[in-house]
């Protein structure tokens, strides 16, 4: 019978389990906040409940997380151990950024365990404190505000493909692909999806007749209004997700979604079959990956569907919200 892992190997939470970086998880959100005022004002009466009560709560959000992209962020300033937040990164909460799937059933359609603590879980203990049912255990507490914020980030979460994916390769952490220009472009998989989707706009997007102003490095808590800006390039032409896709409403659709295209994309052209074994140190323990030679399009094809990605998310994320909020 096709099943997760029953329980998550604890090995994987020293490596690197960020989904989108920073920026990527501030798209989904800003996307999805522009997405509810945009059917708001299309006078849907429960988006407008929706929004209205998403504003509240980002409104009694610890300081500095008041706006949509930087609350989305949160969960991983806690992760990362910022003391000021007050959230100790424990456990259970450490291995809700990702579902593992068992490698015998790599490229069979995808079934979640109930009682797995994953991403899927995650986003239910999130609901069911945003709905007014907390659960008996939520790890972060059950203060709306702050379950908004872990929601926004974990709908980012299950969006990023290799965070629905293989367990012996720990979602990408094991695999690092060479680019062909030394170690400078030698990457974890895993991390090359955080920020493949995001990385290309420090000066112009992929399409050439669209530009945004240059300002590398530049992160969502240092200029949100640039951070808003970009979710507005992105969120038109192809990138617009088809009516039936958008409409996914399930965790476990998006899920299933997600880990398709991790199967189907992010190693899609990578010949597991010529590989060097690399040695590198990951947080202070020496590790054993794999290098294998980038695909020659891989850059092009993976950040396109990267950028879907994000925008499918916001997609998602509004309408879920528009359900729950505005009830």
């Amino acid at each position: 019978m096709r099943k997760l892992l029953a329980s998550l190997l604890l090995s994987t939470i020293a490596t690197s389990l960020f989904a989108w970086d920073g920026n990527g998880h501030a798209l989904v959100a800003v996307i999805a906040h522009k997405r509810l005022a945009a059917m708001a004002a299309h006078h849907d009466s429960r988006a407008a409940r929706a929004l209205h009560r998403m504003d509240d709560l980002l409104a009694h959000c610890p300081s500095g997380y008041h706006d949509a992209g930087v609350a989305a962020s949160y969960p991983d300033d806690v992760k990362s151990g910022i003391p000021a937040l007050g959230i100790h990164a424990t456990t259970a909460y450490s291995t809700m950024h990702y579902n593992n799937v068992e490698v015998s059933d790599w490229g069979n359609p995808w079934h979640p365990l109930s009682d797995e603590a994953g991403v899927v879980k995650g986003i239910a203990l999130c609901e069911s404190v945003l709905t007014g049912h907390p659960a008996a255990q939520v790890p972060w507490g059950t203060d709306p505000s702050v379950n908004l914020m872990f929601y926004l980030h974990f709908v980012g979460d299950i969006h990023q493909p290799l965070h629905i994916a293989e367990a012996h390769d720990e979602g990408g952490n094991n695999t690092f692909l060479d680019f062909g220009e030394g170690h400078a472009r030698r990457q974890k998989l895993h991390s090359y999806w955080d920020d493949v989707a995001t990385r290309a706009f420090s000066g112009r997007t992929t399409d050439a007749s669209v530009r945004l102003k240059p300002n590398p490095g530049v992160s969502v808590k240092s200029d949100p209004a640039h951070v808003s800006a970009l979710a507005d390039i992105l969120d038109q032409g192809a990138n617009h997700p088809a009516p039936h896709d958008a409409q996914m409403i399930t965790v476990d659709d998006w899920a299933q979604d997600a880990y398709h295209v991790g199967h189907d994309v992010a190693y899609a052209g990578i010949d597991l079959g010529f590989g060097t074994i690399y040695t590198y140190t990951d947080h202070g323990r020496e590790r054993t990956g794999m290098v294998y030679p980038a695909p020659t399009d891989y850059d092009k094809r993976c950040r396109a569907e990267a950028i879907k990605r994000i925008v499918l998310g916001g997609y998602h994320l509004a309408n879920r919200l528009r359900q729950i909020l505005g009830a």
